[in-house]
């Protein structure tokens, strides 16, 4: 059996067994709209916390980035997933490290990047 990447694993840790999801004329919209992550509350890890004033932090662009960031594959992992974007007035880029619950979604760690 051939071993799966890291894209093809992520994408096996978002989706979940289709089975489970009503039989519906828009069952595909309600599966998408039922387990995104982007719709859940958003709760932050307390080494977040430690590190805000280290790091020059803020909790309002970090929220943005969990909303509306990228996927980075090369750096997430099975229970972990790290989300990237960019702020081009600030030329700053906000990397941070989430993990999903059934209920929410928490902001383990963040940092920032100077340029893209």
């Amino acid at each position: 059996m051939p071993k799966k990447s890291k894209q093809q694993k992520c994408f096996a840790f978002l989706s979940f067994e289709k089975s489970r999801v009503s039989k519906s004329l828009n069952s595909s919209y309600n599966y998408s709209y039922n387990k995104s992550y982007k719709n859940k509350p958003i709760t932050f890890h307390t080494h977040l916390f430690s590190r805000k004033n280290y790091r020059n932090l803020d909790l309002d662009m970090i929220e943005t980035t969990v909303k509306s960031g990228k996927i980075n594959y090369k750096k997430s992992k099975r229970r972990k997933l790290c989300l990237e974007r960019y702020f081009g007035k600030l030329n700053l880029t906000y990397i941070v490290i989430i993990r999903i619950y059934k209920n929410d979604v928490e902001v383990r760690t963040a940092w920032i990047k100077k340029g893209k």
